[in-house]
């Protein structure tokens, strides 16, 4: 892999209209269809095209009919996988629209383009994620007009499927986002695979209990059968297994989980069951007394059991036992103010319960980052059939979507932030240490970027420090490390991560 990371800046930050299907305006040599151009400015696909001839690709034949940035690399048959992000059909601040939480369509468009002259009529393209859970997956790709440029390449004699990974999709009760009542879904049509880390797993020897262990559902009881000791297992998509080159199109965001959400982030969307992904632990906390071991049991069993359990089964016994469980929360809030109050009183300050509230959304989080690099791992060493093999079995490639951003509350929650910029690479460590660095923040500081690089069993770089790393740029600001490190974007990290931030 290449230690040359790409950097493009828009004159504007913003996307180009939707006309022609993100069609570009000029009618480059290599364009294949030369009769779809857009009238309106599309400095996007300018963009993307500038990304491969910074990065020398095809470097001899560019500017003519015949170039090909994936010569090479993409061959004619292949089957190539797009991964944008799709994470969700709104944002949950109810502010910034659609644009700051998934990849647009014109990223997607212009790299289809470059992809089918690389595949040809006989090769397949598929872009596919596995969203949020309750996430509306036929608004986000209308959003991205994926469905009309399906209609499109198809015309031309070209093969574009587009699939949703999930198997599960939670719904909302009395208006309420719940992580346990859910309906299936047909997910991966060609299936999934187990894959099995187990001992080369990051969430190995992490000495917590597994039944500690959080994941998207309620219900965690089916998150424990594959996380324990020495058992590690994620539900992966045979069509991401199944693929010859992998294309990850990442939207550039802050993430309360991990810091940030950029290529490695982006690869939780290979996974079909959310059930399978630890995100974080609870109950760290060792209960001593019996009023706090009393807390602990009924908490567990509120999630696990009452809702996770028996408020999945109808759309009756969610409502029954959601109603259960808020009167509950509305009770032990109560009682745990009168608590607090009668040990303050006593000079004995205590909490009912014993534990420390879970770290989730904090720089304490020391579980996801763990699963996000899992499943990096199997992306660069599974084999069609899960089995782990000591080198890498499918080529990737890297744009991330920076042209309007996300800051401060991500991933799902994110204020827009129109930073103007395409960041490409092929090495996804690499690649996200320069995006963080353009963002403004240290990614030594950040556990998921500082673990990402180095030896080990299954190393997911060739690089040991991200000061390897080459920059090319049309902006003479992010030409060098040092230089990008000082002209940053200067991002607001989530509360709680303003450690992370350059000094």
């Amino acid at each position: 892999m290449s230690e040359r990371v790409a950097i493009y800046k828009l004159k504007d930050a913003a996307y180009p209209k939707g006309n022609c299907l993100f069609a570009p305006s000029e009618t480059y040599p290599e364009y294949l269809f030369q009769e779809n151009i857009s009238k309106d400015c599309n400095e996007v696909y300018q963009g993307v095209r500038d990304l491969f001839r910074l990065l020398g690709m095809d470097k001899a034949r560019f500017d003519t009919p015949e170039w090909n940035p994936f010569f090479g690399k993409i061959h004619p048959g292949d089957t190539v996988v797009l991964k944008p992000n799709m994470v969700q059909h709104y944002s949950n601040d109810g502010k910034s629209g659609i644009e700051t939480l998934v990849t647009h369509g014109s990223i997607i468009r212009a790299m289809l383009d470059y992809v089918f002259i690389a595949v040809g009529k006989s090769g397949k393209v598929l872009v596919c994620d596995s969203p949020h859970g309750m996430a509306d997956f036929e608004q986000i790709i209308e959003f991205m007009q994926l469905p009309e440029m399906v209609q499109f390449y198809a015309a031309q004699g070209f093969e574009l499927n587009v699939f949703d990974l999930r198997r599960i999709k939670f719904h909302s009760i009395f208006g309420k986002e719940v992580h346990f009542y859910h309906s299936m879904l047909d997910g991966d049509p060609n299936g999934y695979v187990t894959v099995a880390l187990n001992g080369a797993s990051f969430l190995q020897n992490i000495g917590i209990p597994w039944e500690c262990l959080t994941g998207a559902s309620l219900n965690r009881s089916e998150l424990h059968k594959h996380h324990s000791d020495n058992l590690h297992e994620y539900f992966v998509s045979k069509t991401v297994l199944n693929a010859d080159f992998f294309i990850s199109l990442p939207k550039m965001k802050t993430h309360k989980k991990c810091g940030v959400t950029l290529n490695l982030k982006n690869l939780v969307g290979i996974n079909g069951n959310k059930n399978y992904l630890p995100h974080f632990a609870t109950y760290l906390g060792e209960p001593k007394t019996w009023l706090q071991k009393t807390f602990l049991s009924i908490r567990m069993f509120m999630s696990d059991t009452l809702l996770g359990t028996w408020g999945k089964r109808n759309l009756f016994t969610a409502y029954v036992c959601l109603t259960v469980y808020i009167c509950y929360g509305a009770l032990a809030n109560t009682f745990t103010v009168f608590y607090k109050g009668i040990q303050f009183w006593r000079d004995k300050p205590s909490s009912p319960t014993g534990t420390r509230s879970n770290t989730s959304d904090t720089p304490e989080n020391d579980i996801t980052w763990r699963m996000v690099l899992d499943l990096n791992c199997i992306l660069q060493y599974a084999m069609k059939d899960g089995r782990l093999e000591k080198h890498r079995q499918r080529s990737f490639f890297s744009i991330i979507d920076g042209v309007i951003a996300g800051e401060k509350q991500g991933p799902l929650s994110p204020t827009r932030k129109d930073a103007g910029v395409l960041i490409a690479g092929d090495d996804m460590p690499l690649t996200d240490g320069v995006a963080t660095m353009l963002m403004g923040f240290d990614p030594l500081k950040l556990k998921l970027m500082r673990e990402a690089i180095g030896q080990r069993e299954y190393p997911l770089s060739d690089y040991e420090k991200y000061d390897d790393v080459v920059t090319v740029s049309n902006c003479q600001a992010y030409s060098d490390i040092a230089s990008l490190k000082t002209n940053n974007l200067d991002f607001e990290p989530p509360i709680g991560w303003e450690h992370i931030k350059l000094s």
